[in-house]
């Protein structure tokens, strides 16, 4: 195990406040880590009921030496533990979850290089310093490819998770059967990036958001085949030869208040694009059952959540920017009434990468973890100081 203890720096960052909320939006920024960059994920690791953050750091050349790293920041004083010292840590995609059911979350995420999409899972040992994480390698989803996007979530009803990943040319689902035992289900896919797992058709199942297409999850999901029903063309047909097309970042929930789950999505890696998103009538019908709303342009728009920030009971967007832009920004859309219109709250002028959101300090409101960059550091803190505890 490698601790590493040292003291926080905290900036306080007032955000303007909006009419719709009782009090002013505002964010302190905490650095986790100076000297760390990567992927993020927000979960309670240690078992103290507060939530921690792991991160998943690249190996240099993107994954070809063995010099990459995982591990975690443990609240509030944010040590660092490890839990991979080194390997060939590459791909995007870490979740903290307890996959093996024993009582304690543990990690799942993504290693290999440009050439090989592998997925692990470390088992988590316990204790409040968790030393001696266990390796298991899930599978290689994909030679040629990269690990896109790594979710878990029952995918087929039997109380056990499962691991569901894309790659740019795969979509994935393994099954678990045990902790070390897993049935893959692997299909072709369009390209390339953006993987947001929800209920779209109201049937109480999870179903898949991809760029402008979900699959349905079907009756039978270790068997039958995985119906694509398409939502907006715009995001599958954009082609300019570049690999950053059919790149997305998706969320699903429930942004108009009507019952139904809708779908909000991005551009990740060009500029120019609106996040869009969609009201959902009849998610079977293709574009019909889909009415597109604009919210706001946003260049290289790799981070996008929904989630209530300013706790006034609907859904809002987080959304930020990649370090590519020289106007780089994390914000928030308000949600001005059943996402017909919105308000944009600038948070920092700063970049994000993949950036999440989750409760760090048991509050009651939605805090925003992320590294500058897939591969600069710091790590950050946007702590949302809307509700405080009592």
């Amino acid at each position: 195990m490698c601790v590493q203890s040292k003291n926080s720096f905290v900036f306080a960052v007032l955000i303007l406040s909006c009419s719709c909320t009782a009090k002013p939006l505002a964010f302190t920024r905490v650095v986790i880590d100076e000297n760390v960059g990567g992927r993020t994920a927000v979960g309670d690791i240690d078992g103290d009921g507060n939530n921690d953050i792991a991160v998943h750091t690249w190996s240099t050349d993107r994954g070809k030496e063995n010099d990459g790293k995982i591990g975690w920041y443990r609240y509030p004083t944010w040590d660092r533990f490890s839990i991979v010292d080194e390997g060939h840590i590459f791909g995007d995609g870490i979740v903290i979850v307890d996959l093996d059911a024993d009582g304690d979350n543990d990690v799942v995420t993504a290693k290999g290089n440009d050439g090989e999409a592998s997925v692990f899972w470390y088992a988590n040992p316990g204790g409040p310093a968790t030393s001696g994480w266990e390796e298991h390698k899930i599978a290689t989803v994909e030679l040629g490819s990269e690990v896109k996007d790594v979710e878990v979530h029952d995918m087929d009803h039997d109380g056990k998770l499962d691991v569901v990943v894309r790659t740019k040319h795969k979509f994935a689902v393994y099954y678990q059967t045990s902790s070390t035992s897993w049935l893959e289900k692997k299909v072709d896919n369009a390209e390339r990036e953006g993987m947001h797992i929800g209920d779209i058709d109201g049937d109480a199942d999870y179903d898949v958001l991809m760029n402008g297409f979900w699959l349905e999850n079907p009756d039978r999901p270790r068997t039958d085949p995985w119906t694509r029903h398409d939502i907006d063309a715009m995001w599958y047909e954009d082609v300019t030869g570049g690999w950053q097309d059919h790149s997305i970042m998706g969320d699903i929930k429930d942004i108009n208040g009507d019952g139904r789950n809708d779908v909000v999505l991005s551009h990740s890696e060009k500029t120019g694009f609106s996040i869009m998103w969609y009201a959902n009538s009849n998610p079977k019908a293709g574009k019909n059952g889909w009415k597109r709303h604009k919210v706001g342009v946003i260049d290289y728009c790799h981070t996008l959540r929904a989630e209530d920030m300013d706790l006034d009971g609907d859904i809002d967007i987080v959304a930020a920017t990649l370090i590519r832009t020289s106007t780089p920004e994390i914000c928030v859309f308000l949600n001005q009434g059943k996402g017909q219109s919105w308000k944009k709250i600038i948070v920092a002028a700063t970049s994000a990468y993949k950036a999440k959101t989750g409760d760090i300090d048991n509050d009651g409101d939605m805090d925003i973890v992320t590294a500058r960059s897939w591969d600069k550091a710091p790590i950050q803190l946007w702590r949302n100081t809307l509700k405080k505890k009592k």
